[in-house]
């Protein structure tokens, strides 16, 4: 399914699942080499001086006949005929490669690089500018770019120079790498030397996040509902009591025991059965307003805070978002499928086709993340469907939050291995 319609799959049909984006190829995988990158020239402030010095002492030289003229205007001729040549020689067989995190959170800051290899044999080459240039997101009813600028003073030949850059984007979705562009003024400043390598991507940006606290505020009784403390058979220390015949010999506590009070047996904490259904209908009246805009991508943050902090409880989580159904599950690898569905989803018209919520099995809680102004819900849209055992409503116009410093990403990695020359 193209990535810029994404559907969550329901459990009954079996679509492909919209969590996927299409990726190249894998690293380790033989680079295939590009077209021939697209060359420009064009003149500096300073080439424009020079060039009208070198022909107003040209014309003096004509008009007066003197020789000290003509050899100051060869010279400067010589000058400009040397820098052309030197700044084209500069970026020849140079190819550039990229490494980043592919799926980060909105607002994060992660640490990358742009590689550049100098496949000369004798000649070095100096004062190389690096730009990338990244569009989107995908979804933005006016995308944006985004230009990534890094400097490498010196690479020597037949070496590889890594040029670190910090990369920060600021809302969730499918960002297309377009193109990296390397410029170079050497030697004199006269002329910028430009060549653009078509090296395209593709990178994920997660919803950004918000603090925990500041959700969970607003609907108390889920703070509640993750561990409930009372004695049972969970896995928290709930305390210790004196042994009884009958008493499994793996619940006694052998370190207290040891101080010579008798044996003591560990109790635990009754755990209920931990399991969420996050809810988020994406039917809206056509055309949304700007704000209805601005609270449905809060609404988006706020389900993606609520999914991190369930899972990273070892509670099971699943979405529903009126277009599709993803499962109860978890685990890391379900946050991430959670989190690449939530940074592609959008407002669907009222008319669009509609999934109904799953089946809810027994101690299935169902969060409602409501960002509708009352009374603007589209005809039809679907509400709190009956069934679930307990129901929850978070109203995004009431939690006020800040961002939350997302969590590290991983290790940049090599995003497309393919070298252009």
């Amino acid at each position: 399914m193209p990535v810029s319609s994404p559907m969550m799959p329901s459990e009954s049909t079996r679509q492909s699942d919209p969590a996927s984006i299409p990726d190249g190829p894998a690293a380790g995988e033989r680079p295939r080499r590009h077209k021939k990158a697209a060359s420009s020239v064009g003149i500096t402030i300073e080439g424009v001086l020079f060039i009208t010095l070198t022909f107003l002492i040209g014309l003096a030289a004509i008009n007066t006949g003197q020789n000290l003229l003509f050899l100051m205007f060869s010279l400067m001729l010589a000058t400009l005929i040397l820098s052309g040549l030197a700044a084209r020689h500069n970026l020849r067989r140079l190819a550039v490669r990229r490494f980043y995190p592919l799926e980060f959170y909105a607002g994060q800051t992660v640490n990358g690089r742009i590689e550049i290899d100098n496949a000369k044999r004798l000649f070095a080459s100096t004062s190389i500018g690096l730009e990338d240039v990244i569009g989107g997101p995908g979804h933005a009813p006016r995308p944006q770019t985004h230009s990534l600028r890094t400097f490498a003073l010196m690479i020597p030949p037949r070496r590889r120079v890594s040029c670190a850059v910090r990369l920060t984007l600021p809302g969730r979705g499918l960002y297309t790498l377009r193109h990296v562009r390397i410029l170079s003024r050497y030697p004199f400043g006269f002329f910028e030397k430009m060549q653009r390598h078509e090296i395209g991507g593709k990178l994920l940006v997660y919803p950004r996040l918000f603090p925990a606290l500041a959700v969970l505020a607003h609907c108390p009784h889920l703070t509640h509902d993750l561990e409930v403390d009372r004695k049972g058979a969970g896995s928290s220390l709930f305390g210790v009591r004196d042994y009884q015949p009958g008493d499994p010999v793996r619940l006694i506590h052998w370190k207290l025991s040891a101080k010579g009070h008798g044996y003591k047996v560990k109790e635990f904490e009754q755990e209920e059965s931990r399991s969420y259904r996050l809810m988020l209908d994406l039917h809206a009246p056509a055309p949304p307003s700007e704000g209805l805009l601005a609270d449905f991508e809060k609404a988006v943050s706020i389900t993606a805070t609520l999914a991190r902090t369930l899972l990273r409880e070892e509670a099971a989580v699943g979405l529903w978002t009126s277009t599709g159904n993803i499962p109860l599950a978890a685990g890391p690898r379900h946050l991430r499928r959670i989190m690449r569905a939530l940074a592609q989803i959008q407002l669907q018209p009222p008319e669009a086709r509609r999934v109904y919520p799953e089946a809810n099995g027994h101690g299935v809680t169902q969060i409602w993340i409501e960002y509708h102004p009352a009374g603007a819900r589209p005809a039809g849209a679907a509400g709190p469907p009956r069934g679930a055992d307990r129901r929850y409503t978070i109203d995004v116009r009431k939690v006020a939050v800040s961002e939350d410093p997302p969590p590290p990403s991983a290790a940049p990695r090599d995003l497309y291995p393919e070298s252009a020359s």
